[in-house]
């Protein structure tokens, strides 16, 4: 048997036996030992012991279908669309990753590197030479709030 695999099935072992105070620190060592960083804030509350809420288990994947199950209001965006979310045709975590820690912003966008196209709507004539923020405001202020 692999040396990693061992461990794994060693601390598995002691988090399945341990009395539930003692399970929840297990779980937490085995997080900070397999996980690649912290969460951002408002994923953090999955860090102990929520990993397959988001993760199938027994792979790093992703399915959108969990990141729609909190996130409601993509989801509605996606259903009605069109809409940016019902164009691209990417995974979730391709665009939004997470483990980058507390601070990180998922949803910032690189202005360079972005294909309006996705949108539907393509920048021609005087589109292609204004500012992003000339035309998108931030609609939701809870969500988009600067720090």
């Amino acid at each position: 048997m692999k040396p990693m695999l061992t461990c794994l099935l060693f601390i598995a072992s002691l988090v399945s036996s341990a009395q539930p105070a003692q399970a929840e620190d297990s779980v937490g060592l085995l997080n900070k030992l397999l996980a690649p960083g912290p969460l951002l804030k408002g994923h953090d509350h999955l860090e102990s012991d929520g990993c397959f809420e988001c993760h199938e288990m027994g792979s790093n994947k992703i399915d959108d279908k969990a990141c729609l199950k909190c996130h409601t209001e993509i989801a509605k965006s996606i259903k009605e669309a069109p809409s940016f979310h019902s164009l691209v045709k990417k995974p979730c975590y391709k665009c939004h990753s997470d483990h980058k820690g507390r601070t990180f912003d998922s949803t910032k966008i690189n202005t360079k590197s972005f294909n309006h196209n996705l949108t539907g709507f393509a920048l021609k004539g005087k589109h292609k030479s204004i500012e992003c923020t000339e035309s998108h405001k931030q609609k939701n202020e809870k969500t988009y709030k600067k720090k």
